[in-house]
């Protein structure tokens, strides 16, 4: 009988936080509360802390000091890591780092291309948190049509970055992904360059990725990102979508 009665009270408790994801996700990221989603990252179930923690990717990025102060009091390892990916995503969100406008289109992904069904598939290779397409594609996607179209015969990485940096900064791309076996369509949206060329595009994610660490070692210091200098010209490599916590 006790067993039955701790069952069920485990069971009620996982129906209330998927609850309060979903609710959370019927309000929209700008205005859950964000007490709510630590409470699904909190989840036993992978699937309800990994819905919860999407959503948290997708808060405005003025709600950064509401995640480092629940990260500040946070002890549990597994929620450290998702509410520093999340910390740091919405850091480089901010639109004075990650602009939605400019001359140039760019998704902020590392990109390899197979064939696939006679035509062509775009691999996901890494996904730059930062940018909107952090919060729609995984490393492992395949991204297999754009606005219906699929990559054909004598497509190329060329043509699909070409067609990036075409599209409106700040526009979506309506992509036509493979994921764990299902195909479904998305949109993703295109962030901005002030000017085109590999030269600026390199120095830009350069710049990006030495700011996240900057940020990364800040927070892990207990400081805000307030404090935060940005300087002209920093450089660095950029992190994985996952990340791990030096002690």
């Amino acid at each position: 009988m006790t067993k039955q009665i701790q069952m069920f009270q485990c069971s009620k408790a996982g129906r209330l936080v998927f609850a309060a994801v979903v609710v959370a996700l019927a309000l929209g990221a700008a205005e859950v509360e964000v007490a709510v989603l630590v409470k699904g990252v909190r989840s036993e179930d992978f699937r309800e802390r990994e819905r919860a923690s999407d959503q948290l990717l997708r808060l405005p990025f003025e709600r950064l000091s509401e995640i480092e102060h629940v990260l500040a009091l946070e002890t549990d390892a597994e929620v450290i890591a998702r509410l520093t990916e999340v910390a740091l995503h919405l850091y480089l969100k901010d639109p004075r780092i990650t602009p939605l406008e400019g001359q140039a289109g760019l998704l902020g992904i590392s990109l390899d291309i197979e064939p696939r069904n006679g035509g062509w598939a775009i691999i996901v290779m890494e996904a730059k948190p930062g940018f909107p397409a952090y919060e729609v594609l995984r490393a492992g996607d395949r991204i297999l049509a754009i606005d219906e179209q699929v990559l054909g015969t004598g497509y190329s990485i060329e043509a699909f970055r070409e067609r990036v940096s075409a599209t409106a900064a700040g526009a979506f791309l309506n992509v036509t992904l493979l994921r764990d076996g299902k195909t479904f369509p998305a949109k993703v949206q295109v962030a901005g360059l002030e000017q085109k060329g590999d030269d600026f595009v390199m120095n830009f994610i350069e710049r990006r990725a030495r700011l996240g660490r900057l940020y990364l070692s800040q927070l892990r210091a207990g400081e805000k990102a307030a404090v935060l200098v940005i300087p002209d010209g920093a450089g660095g490599e950029a992190y994985p979508r996952v990340f791990e916590l030096e002690p």
